[in-house]
């Protein structure tokens, strides 16, 4: 039953409570093993859904021979629930750390920044005005 058949069996003014709507729900994998139980085929865009990727990473996995058992499917691929969770259990074992982080180091302070420069875009206290005014007269 999905949440849009439950919707439509409410008259078109109810007020529902959102405890209602979910303890009507069926209870939805929790994690991407769940699937492997039932033997289900995946498609691409499930898949990507499933690890957070996009649809075209995953179907490049796909292609490179990734999930063994792939099925190409009319422009479409079949994959087996198992094979996406030997997938993510290579990939967590390759991801994991193969040695124990060392110490951390204390960061250095930032440096300052320098201080603000004076308007006139010289040292501080000198006046540029004169200079100006005589170039201003030459042109």
């Amino acid at each position: 039953m999905t949440l849009r058949d439950l919707l439509g069996e409410l008259p078109p003014d109810a007020l529902v409570p959102a405890g209602w709507v979910l303890d009507r729900l069926p209870a939805e994998p929790t994690d991407a093993t769940a699937p492997a139980a039932t033997g289900a085929l995946l498609t691409v865009g499930q898949m990507a859904g499933m690890m957070h990727r996009s649809p075209s990473t995953t179907r490049a996995w796909v292609e490179r021979g990734e999930f063994p058992g792939a099925v190409k499917v009319g422009r479409g691929w079949l994959v087996p629930a198992s094979a996406v969770t030997s997938f993510l259990e290579r990939r967590r074992a390759a991801s994991a750390p193969q040695i124990a982080p060392g110490p951390t180091l204390p960061s250095a302070p930032m440096p300052r920044a320098a201080p603000p420069r004076s308007r006139a875009g010289g040292a501080p206290g000198v006046d540029l005005g004169g200079w100006r005014r005589e170039r201003s007269r030459k042109q």
